[in-house]
């Protein structure tokens, strides 16, 4: 006759995070019935696009040992604990090397996720992913980068450079939502990825390395915002500019995902969709 089971043990999580999951297990399994232990919206869960593993084992484990009849089932046993990490353990007994002790946790699940973007439901400078420290700003025209500028000789060369033009200026700031202070270190180099959005391939590229002996140091507040860089972007002839340099030959128009590398400590990555129009005439 099979009883119910009384379990009492923690839970153990490796690989991506889950919001909520609890960390305790208390109670009593009757025979051959099923006990929810965590419900989720899963979109709600994997955020960003990419290949997501999550391993989940309770601390309760169970151990055994294994005989070894040759030195093959040793080596099989070494070429499977890696693969099979942190789910299967194994010692191996210097004492009598012909027997091993195994252990696994009692209750484990392993979960493989891939994540892939819809294009039609991402709108304009949707932002796919970014740290947590920073917000990033759209605007048209060069308005906002000059109110930011004191010196009349760098406006003057904005203004004839982009003044009046039909360009997108993007703005990343340093938003401390913290409690301490922020340090940025900034080397004042950037690389900037273009990527078709429905075949996820590189379609175009510009990056601008600065010649610094040493890296500029922000200290952002807590509380405080401070504008990181700006990119202005034009689409020109079917080419695309970023700060006056060249990133593509010729882009469609439509829908791509930009990643933008910033050379910092700690680095900073942002990817966001944008979306490229040909002017109306």
């Amino acid at each position: 006759m099979i009883k119910k089971i009384y379990e009492d043990f923690k839970w153990i999580i490796y690989g991506h995070k889950l919001k909520n999951f609890p960390e305790r297990f208390k109670g009593s399994i009757e025979p051959k019935s099923k006990i929810e232990i965590y419900k989720a919206y899963l979109p709600m869960v994997f955020t960003k696009p990419g290949f997501f593993k999550v391993i989940i084992v309770s601390s309760k484990e169970l151990t055994f040992n294994i005989v070894l009849t040759s030195p093959s089932d040793e080596i099989k046993i070494k070429e499977m604990v890696p693969k099979l990490a942190p789910i299967l353990e194994v010692e191996f007994n210097t004492t009598r090397p012909q027997i091993c002790k195994v252990k696994l946790p009692k209750y484990s699940l392993y979960i493989k996720v891939e994540v892939k973007l819809n294009p039609e439901r991402l709108k304009p400078f949707h932002v796919i992913d970014k740290p947590w420290f920073i917000d990033v700003e759209v605007k048209k025209g060069i308005e906002s980068i000059l109110q930011r500028i004191d010196n009349p000789k760098i406006r003057e060369v904005f203004i004839r450079r982009w003044g009046g033009k039909n360009v997108t200026v993007i703005t990343i700031y340093v938003n401390n939502k913290g409690n301490k202070t922020l340090t940025i270190l900034d080397w004042g180099n950037y690389d900037v990825y273009v990527f078709d959005i429905y075949k996820e391939k590189l379609v175009g590229y510009c990056g601008v390395k600065a010649l610094v002996m040493k890296p500029f140091r922000i200290n952002v507040e807590p509380g405080q915002q401070k504008p990181l860089i700006d990119l202005v972007m034009e689409y020109e002839n079917k080419c695309l500019y970023i700060n006056g340099h060249k990133c593509s030959s010729k882009l469609e128009p439509g829908k791509y995902i930009l990643k933008i590398n910033l050379n910092t400590k700690p680095f900073i990555t942002v990817t966001m969709v944008v979306v490229f129009k040909l002017p109306e005439r």
